[in-house]
Protein backbone atom coordinates (compact mmCIF):
# COMPACT_ATOMS: atom_id res chain seq x y z
CA UNK A 1 0.00 0.00 0.00
CA UNK A 2 1.03 3.52 -1.04
CA UNK A 3 2.92 5.53 1.84
CA UNK A 4 0.67 8.81 2.58
CA UNK A 5 2.04 11.70 3.23
CA UNK A 6 0.45 15.45 4.42
CA UNK A 7 1.66 18.31 2.36
CA UNK A 8 2.55 20.81 4.25
CA UNK A 9 2.80 25.16 4.09
CA UNK A 10 6.39 24.94 3.17
CA UNK A 11 5.28 22.62 0.08
CA UNK A 12 2.97 24.62 -1.22
CA UNK A 13 5.31 28.07 -0.95
CA UNK A 14 8.14 26.42 -2.67
CA UNK A 15 5.85 25.85 -5.39
CA UNK A 16 6.09 29.63 -6.51
CA UNK A 17 9.33 30.75 -4.57
CA UNK A 18 11.68 28.00 -5.06
CA UNK A 19 12.86 26.09 -2.65
CA UNK A 20 14.21 27.71 0.70
CA UNK A 21 17.07 27.33 2.98
CA UNK A 22 16.56 25.50 6.29
CA UNK A 23 17.36 26.51 9.94
CA UNK A 24 15.76 24.07 12.54
CA UNK A 25 12.47 24.64 12.13
CA UNK A 26 12.54 28.29 10.01
CA UNK A 27 12.35 27.87 5.67
CA UNK A 28 14.04 31.25 4.72
CA UNK A 29 12.60 31.80 0.87
CA UNK A 30 13.79 35.29 -0.69
CA UNK A 31 11.14 37.86 -0.32
CA UNK A 32 8.36 38.19 -2.90
CA UNK A 33 7.11 41.57 -0.72
CA UNK A 34 10.45 42.60 -0.90
CA UNK A 35 10.24 42.12 -5.11
CA UNK A 36 6.98 43.27 -5.58
CA UNK A 37 7.80 46.39 -3.32
CA UNK A 38 10.70 47.25 -5.61
CA UNK A 39 13.25 46.88 -2.78
CA UNK A 40 16.39 45.34 -4.39
CA UNK A 41 18.37 43.10 -3.47
CA UNK A 42 15.17 41.59 -1.93
CA UNK A 43 15.44 40.08 1.98
CA UNK A 44 14.78 36.73 3.03
CA UNK A 45 10.81 35.90 4.36
CA UNK A 46 11.41 33.26 7.04
CA UNK A 47 8.47 31.38 7.33
CA UNK A 48 8.28 29.27 10.65
CA UNK A 49 4.62 27.28 10.70
CA UNK A 50 5.18 25.35 13.77
CA UNK A 51 5.93 28.59 15.96
CA UNK A 52 3.38 28.90 18.56
CA UNK A 53 2.75 32.38 21.02
CA UNK A 54 0.04 34.58 22.42
CA UNK A 55 -0.48 38.24 20.52
CA UNK A 56 -3.38 40.62 21.83
CA UNK A 57 -4.88 37.69 24.17
CA UNK A 58 -5.54 34.92 21.31
CA UNK A 59 -3.75 32.27 20.32
CA UNK A 60 -1.59 31.81 17.22
CA UNK A 61 0.39 29.03 16.02
CA UNK A 62 2.66 29.98 12.48
CA UNK A 63 4.82 32.70 11.91
CA UNK A 64 6.04 34.44 8.47
CA UNK A 65 8.27 37.91 9.07
CA UNK A 66 10.41 39.51 6.89
CA UNK A 67 12.59 42.48 8.27
CA UNK A 68 13.49 44.46 5.49
CA UNK A 69 9.81 45.07 3.78
CA UNK A 70 8.39 44.88 6.84
CA UNK A 71 5.63 41.68 6.30
CA UNK A 72 3.93 39.97 9.06
CA UNK A 73 2.07 37.89 9.19
CA UNK A 74 0.80 35.02 12.21
CA UNK A 75 -1.34 32.95 9.82
CA UNK A 76 0.04 30.40 7.66
CA UNK A 77 -3.63 30.92 6.06
CA UNK A 78 -2.64 34.39 5.24
CA UNK A 79 0.51 33.94 4.04
CA UNK A 80 -0.86 31.26 1.35
CA UNK A 81 -3.29 33.58 0.49
CA UNK A 82 -1.03 36.52 -0.04
CA UNK A 83 1.78 34.91 -1.58
CA UNK A 84 -0.19 32.42 -4.09
CA UNK A 85 -3.25 34.47 -4.70
CA UNK A 86 -5.34 31.53 -3.02
CA UNK A 87 -5.39 28.78 -0.57
CA UNK A 88 -4.85 25.68 -2.29
CA UNK A 89 -7.04 22.70 -1.03
CA UNK A 90 -4.73 20.12 -2.30
CA UNK A 91 -1.79 21.24 0.35
CA UNK A 92 -4.03 20.20 2.96
CA UNK A 93 -5.20 16.75 1.52
CA UNK A 94 -3.51 13.23 1.73
CA UNK A 95 -1.82 12.19 -1.42
CA UNK A 96 0.37 9.40 -2.42
CA UNK A 97 3.92 10.14 -2.13
CA UNK A 98 3.47 7.80 -6.05
CA UNK A 99 1.97 10.28 -7.75
CA UNK A 100 5.12 12.31 -9.00
CA UNK A 101 7.11 15.38 -7.28
CA UNK A 102 5.18 17.05 -4.76
CA UNK A 103 5.95 20.56 -5.83
CA UNK A 104 4.68 19.36 -9.63
CA UNK A 105 1.23 18.40 -7.67
CA UNK A 106 1.07 21.69 -6.13
CA UNK A 107 1.39 23.55 -9.15
CA UNK A 108 -1.62 21.66 -10.88
CA UNK A 109 -3.91 24.10 -8.44
CA UNK A 110 -3.46 26.83 -11.03
CA UNK A 111 -4.67 24.80 -14.05
CA UNK A 112 -7.91 23.84 -12.05
CA UNK A 113 -11.02 25.28 -13.51
CA UNK A 114 -12.89 27.66 -10.54
CA UNK A 115 -16.37 28.34 -10.17
CA UNK A 116 -17.99 32.02 -11.56
CA UNK A 117 -16.61 34.43 -8.59
CA UNK A 118 -17.13 38.14 -8.17
CA UNK A 119 -13.66 39.66 -8.39
CA UNK A 120 -12.84 42.95 -6.41
CA UNK A 121 -13.32 46.36 -7.51
CA UNK A 122 -10.35 48.10 -9.82
CA UNK A 123 -9.70 50.78 -7.24
CA UNK A 124 -9.20 48.22 -4.79
CA UNK A 125 -6.58 48.75 -2.18
CA UNK A 126 -5.54 46.72 0.40
CA UNK A 127 -4.70 48.47 3.85
CA UNK A 128 -1.08 47.65 4.87
CA UNK A 129 0.02 47.82 9.22
CA UNK A 130 1.04 50.34 9.18
CA UNK A 131 -1.10 52.40 6.45
CA UNK A 132 0.52 54.27 3.82
CA UNK A 133 -1.09 56.94 2.31
CA UNK A 134 -3.36 59.93 3.66
CA UNK A 135 -6.89 58.52 3.20
CA UNK A 136 -5.34 54.80 4.24
CA UNK A 137 -4.15 56.92 7.66
CA UNK A 138 -7.46 57.63 7.98
CA UNK A 139 -9.32 54.79 7.06
CA UNK A 140 -6.75 52.87 9.46
CA UNK A 141 -8.00 55.70 12.76
CA UNK A 142 -11.27 55.20 11.97
CA UNK A 143 -11.20 51.29 12.16
CA UNK A 144 -8.95 51.23 15.20
CA UNK A 145 -9.73 53.98 17.26
CA UNK A 146 -12.18 53.26 20.10
CA UNK A 147 -15.97 53.47 20.15
CA UNK A 148 -18.25 55.40 19.75
CA UNK A 149 -15.85 57.41 16.75
CA UNK A 150 -14.40 54.28 15.57
CA UNK A 151 -14.44 50.50 15.48
CA UNK A 152 -11.35 48.80 17.62
CA UNK A 153 -10.33 47.11 15.37
CA UNK A 154 -6.45 45.62 16.10
CA UNK A 155 -3.78 45.49 13.24
CA UNK A 156 -4.08 41.99 13.54
CA UNK A 157 -8.01 42.09 12.84
CA UNK A 158 -7.21 44.42 9.28
CA UNK A 159 -4.05 41.60 8.36
CA UNK A 160 -5.61 38.19 9.39
CA UNK A 161 -9.21 39.51 7.34
CA UNK A 162 -7.29 40.70 4.14
CA UNK A 163 -9.32 44.45 4.52
CA UNK A 164 -9.10 47.14 2.02
CA UNK A 165 -10.58 50.58 1.08
CA UNK A 166 -11.61 52.26 -2.69
CA UNK A 167 -10.87 56.10 -3.02
CA UNK A 168 -12.62 56.01 -6.60
CA UNK A 169 -15.31 54.44 -8.14
CA UNK A 170 -18.44 52.69 -7.09
CA UNK A 171 -17.22 51.88 -3.67
CA UNK A 172 -15.66 54.85 -3.19
CA UNK A 173 -15.21 55.82 0.38
CA UNK A 174 -16.23 52.07 1.43
CA UNK A 175 -14.21 49.82 3.46
CA UNK A 176 -14.07 46.26 1.06
CA UNK A 177 -14.59 43.22 3.23
CA UNK A 178 -13.14 40.50 0.80
CA UNK A 179 -14.58 37.15 1.54
CA UNK A 180 -12.72 33.29 0.80
CA UNK A 181 -14.33 30.09 0.32
CA UNK A 182 -11.99 27.61 0.14
CA UNK A 183 -8.76 30.16 0.16
CA UNK A 184 -10.07 31.87 -3.23
CA UNK A 185 -11.92 35.50 -3.32
CA UNK A 186 -15.82 34.71 -4.52
CA UNK A 187 -17.52 37.67 -2.93
CA UNK A 188 -17.02 40.76 -1.22
CA UNK A 189 -18.82 43.48 0.79
CA UNK A 190 -18.43 47.16 2.15
CA UNK A 191 -19.33 49.32 5.02
CA UNK A 192 -20.02 53.21 4.10
CA UNK A 193 -16.10 55.06 5.93
CA UNK A 194 -17.42 58.85 5.10
CA UNK A 195 -20.53 60.23 3.99
CA UNK A 196 -23.12 57.85 1.23
CA UNK A 197 -26.06 56.93 0.37
CA UNK A 198 -25.81 53.57 1.67
CA UNK A 199 -24.00 52.24 4.51
CA UNK A 200 -23.32 48.96 3.00
CA UNK A 201 -22.93 48.06 -0.92
CA UNK A 202 -22.93 44.64 -2.43
CA UNK A 203 -21.85 43.41 -5.90
CA UNK A 204 -24.63 42.02 -7.97
CA UNK A 205 -24.67 38.26 -7.78
CA UNK A 206 -25.83 35.65 -5.71
CA UNK A 207 -23.91 35.16 -1.86
CA UNK A 208 -26.02 32.01 -0.94
CA UNK A 209 -23.67 29.84 -1.37
CA UNK A 210 -20.89 32.29 0.84
CA UNK A 211 -20.41 32.68 4.15
CA UNK A 212 -18.35 35.59 5.90
CA UNK A 213 -15.09 34.03 7.63
CA UNK A 214 -16.32 30.14 6.70
CA UNK A 215 -12.83 28.77 5.85
CA UNK A 216 -11.15 30.05 9.39
CA UNK A 217 -14.26 28.86 11.01
CA UNK A 218 -14.87 25.52 9.82
CA UNK A 219 -11.93 23.84 11.27
CA UNK A 220 -12.78 25.25 15.23
CA UNK A 221 -13.18 22.08 17.54
CA UNK A 222 -16.03 24.12 20.27
CA UNK A 223 -18.15 26.17 18.73
CA UNK A 224 -18.73 28.65 16.03
CA UNK A 225 -20.73 32.14 16.33
CA UNK A 226 -23.19 32.36 13.30
CA UNK A 227 -23.72 36.38 13.21
CA UNK A 228 -25.13 39.25 10.20
CA UNK A 229 -22.31 41.10 9.20
CA UNK A 230 -18.46 41.02 8.68
CA UNK A 231 -17.81 43.62 11.62
CA UNK A 232 -19.59 41.06 14.01
CA UNK A 233 -17.96 37.96 12.48
CA UNK A 234 -14.33 40.00 13.25
CA UNK A 235 -15.70 40.51 16.64
CA UNK A 236 -15.62 37.02 17.53
CA UNK A 237 -12.43 36.63 15.69
CA UNK A 238 -11.65 32.87 14.53
CA UNK A 239 -15.50 31.87 15.19
CA UNK A 240 -17.24 34.53 13.35
CA UNK A 241 -19.43 33.61 10.28
CA UNK A 242 -21.20 36.14 9.01
CA UNK A 243 -24.21 35.50 6.78
CA UNK A 244 -24.50 38.99 5.28
CA UNK A 245 -27.86 39.60 6.36
CA UNK A 246 -30.77 37.34 8.58
CA UNK A 247 -31.71 34.75 6.13
CA UNK A 248 -29.86 31.15 5.16
CA UNK A 249 -29.47 29.78 2.29
CA UNK A 250 -30.15 26.08 1.72
CA UNK A 251 -26.15 25.57 0.57
CA UNK A 252 -25.03 28.28 3.80
CA UNK A 253 -27.02 25.62 6.09
CA UNK A 254 -25.38 22.70 4.02
CA UNK A 255 -21.91 24.32 5.17
CA UNK A 256 -22.53 25.07 8.42
CA UNK A 257 -23.72 21.45 9.21
CA UNK A 258 -19.88 20.85 7.61
CA UNK A 259 -17.81 22.54 10.27
CA UNK A 260 -16.22 20.52 13.25
CA UNK A 261 -17.63 22.69 16.47
CA UNK A 262 -19.70 21.10 18.57
CA UNK A 263 -21.72 24.31 18.65
CA UNK A 264 -22.99 26.82 16.57
CA UNK A 265 -23.88 29.99 18.21
CA UNK A 266 -26.76 32.48 16.36
CA UNK A 267 -25.65 35.72 17.43
CA UNK A 268 -28.14 38.02 15.55
CA UNK A 269 -28.75 41.82 16.31
CA UNK A 270 -30.92 43.37 19.07
CA UNK A 271 -33.48 44.10 16.56
CA UNK A 272 -33.75 40.50 15.67
CA UNK A 273 -33.90 38.35 18.48
CA UNK A 274 -36.85 36.74 17.19
CA UNK A 275 -35.06 35.67 13.94
CA UNK A 276 -31.99 34.82 15.47
CA UNK A 277 -34.21 32.06 17.92
CA UNK A 278 -36.16 30.91 14.54
CA UNK A 279 -32.49 30.72 12.63
CA UNK A 280 -30.81 28.88 16.21
CA UNK A 281 -33.83 26.25 15.73
CA UNK A 282 -33.63 25.94 12.07
CA UNK A 283 -30.04 25.21 12.91
CA UNK A 284 -30.66 22.80 15.26
CA UNK A 285 -33.22 20.61 13.00
CA UNK A 286 -30.57 20.71 10.20
CA UNK A 287 -27.49 20.19 11.64
CA UNK A 288 -27.80 17.65 14.05
CA UNK A 289 -25.65 19.41 16.32
CA UNK A 290 -25.44 21.66 19.69
CA UNK A 291 -27.44 25.03 18.82
CA UNK A 292 -28.21 28.08 21.19
CA UNK A 293 -28.74 31.49 20.93
CA UNK A 294 -27.28 34.64 21.94
CA UNK A 295 -29.69 37.29 23.45
CA UNK A 296 -28.68 41.12 22.86
CA UNK A 297 -30.83 43.80 24.73
CA UNK A 298 -29.20 46.35 22.60
CA UNK A 299 -26.96 46.95 19.17
CA UNK A 300 -24.90 43.92 17.74
CA UNK A 301 -22.04 41.65 18.87
CA UNK A 302 -19.93 44.40 17.49
CA UNK A 303 -21.14 46.90 19.91
CA UNK A 304 -20.16 44.58 22.54
CA UNK A 305 -16.75 43.16 21.84
CA UNK A 306 -14.82 43.28 24.76
CA UNK A 307 -17.58 41.18 26.86
CA UNK A 308 -18.67 39.10 24.17
CA UNK A 309 -16.67 36.10 26.43
CA UNK A 310 -18.19 36.75 29.06
CA UNK A 311 -21.97 36.97 27.47
CA UNK A 312 -21.70 33.37 26.18
CA UNK A 313 -22.69 32.51 29.63
CA UNK A 314 -25.94 33.63 28.96
CA UNK A 315 -26.37 32.02 25.50
CA UNK A 316 -30.20 29.91 25.53
CA UNK A 317 -29.90 26.52 24.13
CA UNK A 318 -32.65 25.32 22.00
CA UNK A 319 -33.93 22.08 20.36
CA UNK A 320 -35.21 22.24 17.55
CA UNK A 321 -38.66 23.03 15.79
CA UNK A 322 -40.84 22.81 19.13
CA UNK A 323 -38.64 25.15 21.16
CA UNK A 324 -38.55 27.39 18.18
CA UNK A 325 -42.92 27.53 18.62
CA UNK A 326 -42.78 27.92 22.46
CA UNK A 327 -40.32 30.47 22.32
CA UNK A 328 -42.30 32.40 19.73
CA UNK A 329 -45.64 31.89 21.53
CA UNK A 330 -43.82 32.68 25.29
CA UNK A 331 -44.46 29.43 27.10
Amino acid sequence: MAKRKRLTVIDALSARLGSPKKKGQESDFTCPFCIKAGIHPPSKLHVNPNKRGRHNGAMYHGAALCHKCGYKTRSMYNLLRDVLGRVPRIAFQRVTQQTEDIVKIVEEIFKEDTTETIMLPEEFKRLHVPPRGVFAKLMYSWLTSPRPFGRRLTDDDIDDWGLGYCTKGLYAGHVIFPLYMNGEMVYFTSRAFISSTSKSLHPKGSRDAFLYGYDRAATVDDWVAVVEGPMDAIAFGEHGIGLLGQNLSRQQRRLLSRVQAKEIIVALDADAQDRARELAAELAEATGKRVSYLPFEEGDPDDHRPHLEEMLSQRVEVDGFLDMVEQLLGK
